[in-house]
């Protein structure tokens, strides 16, 4: 086991006001990355800015190999994600984020790193603060890795490579499944938004129970909560889940259970923070944090109905949602929501 803070370099993020920013790219100017160019392990490019080449120190411009992490966010959950950069592109990155230079021949290694759970679990439960969260230099330069041989880093990286384009593929695969039930659906039900069918609009809290999470405690990653028997789930697992929820990656003890709930398999878990309304069906019983509410009917097929009828107004409640250190939406709105209600048996047959 080695110290990471022995074969990396940390790299800080450019300062910058709303003056030093270009209308598009040219001569003067750079792309400059923040947090939400960091989606699924990989930089995402569709929402970047313009930043004075003046304002970024030489070593501040990105190079292959480097991961970017964020590392300042008012959700907990953003804080720590990570991309490996493998780009030609000339790009910098903004003060909310990082860059970790590795030292070491297969770069690539340290980059799968940060994308592992044991790295998540570990800045999950060292980053908290009163009202933002925060990696600190010493978080990153105290994780402790395995370092084997150059041959054997290489031959993991390969591994892993064929495993994530593996992930990848199947990923495309369910995509194009999604869009062939949305088209089912509408083929069946219309389109939610417009009605077509003149289908009868019931409020959601009437099909079921609609409640949010509890966690109680403060602070919520307290050492005493966590790592128990009971599982845990967050908005993050729900969004990078499909229709239902199969893993989880934090878990609740005895007295993390107390000061929460239990939410038993088939509830619709429905994020209104970070992530606004993600929607997921628990495969098992589960507890989750008030960023999220759960909906129950007792009828599985209601909620994979609700599920679908989301996917197409999750856009439209994202855009509405209100935007204070980070975007949420509350309990109110979605008792406010009015859903299709297409008869029983029409949904029974969708869900077969």
């Amino acid at each position: 086991m080695a110290k990471l803070g022995l074969v990396i370099t940390q790299v800080r993020g450019v300062s910058y006001s709303p003056k030093d920013l270009h209308d598009s790219l040219n001569d003067e100017s750079i792309i400059l990355l923040r947090a939400n160019n960091i989606k699924d392990g990989k930089i995402n490019f569709d929402d970047v800015v313009y930043i004075d080449k003046k304002k970024v120190n030489k070593n501040q411009y990105l190079c292959r190999g480097d991961v970017l992490i964020c590392t300042s966010s008012g959700s907990k959950e953003l804080v720590g994600k990570a991309a490996f950069f493998s780009e030609n592109t000339i790009a910098t990155f903004g003060a909310f984020c990082k860059v970790i230079r590795p030292s070491i021949p297969c770069k690539e290694f340290i980059g799968h790193f940060f994308n592992s759970p044991f790295y998540r679990r570990e800045i999950s439960s060292l980053s908290s603060g009163a009202n933002i969260n925060n990696i600190r230099n010493e978080h990153i330069d105290n994780l402790e890795m395995n370092l084997p041989t150059e041959n054997i880093q290489e031959a993991i990286t390969r591994r892993l490579n064929f495993v994530n384009s593996l992930i990848e593929s199947r990923q495309k695969q369910l995509s194009k499944l999604d869009q062939l039930v949305k088209s089912r659906f509408i083929e069946m039900f219309g389109d939610p938004v417009e009605n077509p069918y003149k289908w009868n609009m019931t409020y959601l809290n009437v099909l079921g129970e609609l409640n949010r999470g509890i966690s109680k405690h403060r602070p919520r990653n307290a050492p005493e909560l966590l790592n128990g028997k009971y599982p845990l789930i967050q908005t993050g697992d729900i969004a990078s889940s499909d229709l239902f929820i199969t893993k989880y990656s934090s878990t609740y003890s005895e007295f993390g259970l107390k000061q929460s709930r239990m939410w038993p398999s088939g509830t619709l878990c429905i994020t209104i923070a970070a992530n606004i309304a993600k929607t997921s069906i628990l495969k098992f019983d589960a507890c989750f944090p008030d960023s999220v509410v759960g909906f129950i009917s007792g009828k599985e097929y209601m909620q994979v109905f609700i599920y679908f009828w989301f996917s197409f107004f999750q856009k439209i409640l994202e855009e509405q949602a209100p935007e204070s250190a980070q975007k949420n939406i509350n309990l109110k709105i979605l008792n406010e929501l009015k859903v299709i209600s297409p008869p029983s048996s029409l949904q029974k047959d969708f869900f077969k």
